[in-house]
């Protein structure tokens, strides 16, 4: 599981977290109660169209389905 960062273009960073998986890629963000995470996104590594990480991995673009970046 990677920490993340997702909002940054809108001005609300939260944090998120990758999970990867042997046939997915997971983004789960953290909640109180019983759960401590709650599924954003499932994506399936043959659904991924493209993948872009720019220098020194400051951020990375996952382009998906129907060009869906996230």
């Amino acid at each position: 599981m990677f920490t993340c960062c997702q909002g940054h273009t809108e001005g609300k960073v939260r944090p998120v977290y990758a999970l990867v998986t042997s046939r997915s890629l997971y983004l789960l963000e953290r909640q109180q109660g019983k759960k401590k995470f709650s599924k954003t996104a499932a994506i399936t590594f043959s659904d991924i169209d493209f993948v872009s990480v720019s220098e020194h991995a400051m951020y990375c673009k996952i382009l998906y389905l129907l060009n869906i970046c996230i």
